[in-house]
């Protein structure tokens, strides 16, 4: 892979940004890619070579190993606690080797925990699958390989964007440091998962990705003012969560319940949904487009499959 600096980034970052790639293994599965596109997964390992990536691509990965790394040394020498732990299952079990490092385990209060930086937003959206997934795998490696069962699963987030101003207000964290339970799958339950998951990544015929890969979010509509940038509406609580409007006639119960449906100013905007994933967070974006134009328009926009 080659690391380009459109921006002229200082050569701190530049280098911390190479020191993060190494080639991938066709015959070891890192736990982070189980819960990924096989797709992802098998262009990289055929076309490591011909990928590029900017530097400013790799802002939050920085961000994150910086994170760690000052948890790692502040956890130094404390009793019941055990951080950055290499675990890794043997490819008899599955057959292939999986992967990994665990963050955080708490044997005084029987916890394992990822440690993640994250926008405030993760607060209002409620658990992400992939936190779930990676913490329930991590549980069922550190049983398997160690003989130790954690009874908790939890995040501790760092919200990296959270302001002191806002804190407390609306959705926004009271604090930048974040503790979020997880829930527990039954061992029976990740086993099932992760050889569901490796026989996907080790088909040789892979699909294209699906919608939630791609992290598709779905068209939603805003109530707007004129004049004005910013929604006077654009989530609402389904479930006990606050997700984006879903449809017009909610966007419009809005305005109504708001009292301003007498107010010519304010409408409902439409918003199309977009494939987050494909446009900014995706390390083969580039690959993908050369050897699956399908999934791409003219323009290099990602479509519908």
């Amino acid at each position: 892979m080659r690391i380009t600096n459109g921006f002229n980034a200082p050569k701190p970052f530049v280098w911390a940004t190479e020191g993060s790639n190494w080639p991938p293994n066709p015959d070891r599965l890192y736990v982070t890619q189980l819960a990924m596109s096989p797709m992802v997964r098998r262009l990289n390992l055929e076309h490591y070579d011909e990928m590029e990536n900017d530097v400013t691509s790799y802002y939050y990965r920085i961000l994150g190993s910086a994170v760690h790394s000052v948890i790692e040394n502040a956890a130094k020498n404390r009793i019941g606690v055990t951080v950055e732990l290499p675990v890794r299952l043997p490819k008899e079990l599955f057959g292939i080797e999986i992967s990994g490092r665990i963050d955080w385990i708490d044997t005084i209060e029987n916890i394992l925990a990822d440690i993640k930086t994250a926008g405030v937003n993760s607060a209002s959206f409620g658990l992400k699958d992939d936190w779930v997934i990676q913490a329930n795998v991590y549980r069922y490696m550190l049983w398997k390989v160690h003989n130790y069962l954690v009874s908790g699963l939890r995040i501790y987030p760092l919200y990296r964007d959270w302001m002191p101003t806002q804190a407390g207000n609306g959705d926004h964290p009271i604090s930048p440091y974040g503790d979020i339970e997880l829930p527990v799958w039954t061992i029976k339950e990740t086993e099932d998962y992760i050889a569901e998951r490796v026989k996907l990544h080790l088909s040789e015929e892979v699909t294209p990705c699906t919608d939630t890969e791609r992290w598709k979010s779905p068209d939603c509509f805003a109530v707007m003012k004129r004049g004005q940038k910013k929604a006077l509406a654009a989530t609402m609580y389904i479930d006990g969560d606050r997700k984006p409007i879903p449809t017009e006639k909610d966007a419009m119960d809005i305005i109504r319940d708001k009292g301003l449906a007498s107010n010519e100013d304010v409408y409902v905007e439409k918003r199309v949904g977009m494939y987050r994933r494909c446009v900014s967070y995706c390390d083969v974006c580039n690959i993908c487009k050369k050897y699956n134009p399908t999934l791409w328009d003219k323009n290099g926009n990602p479509i519908s499959t």
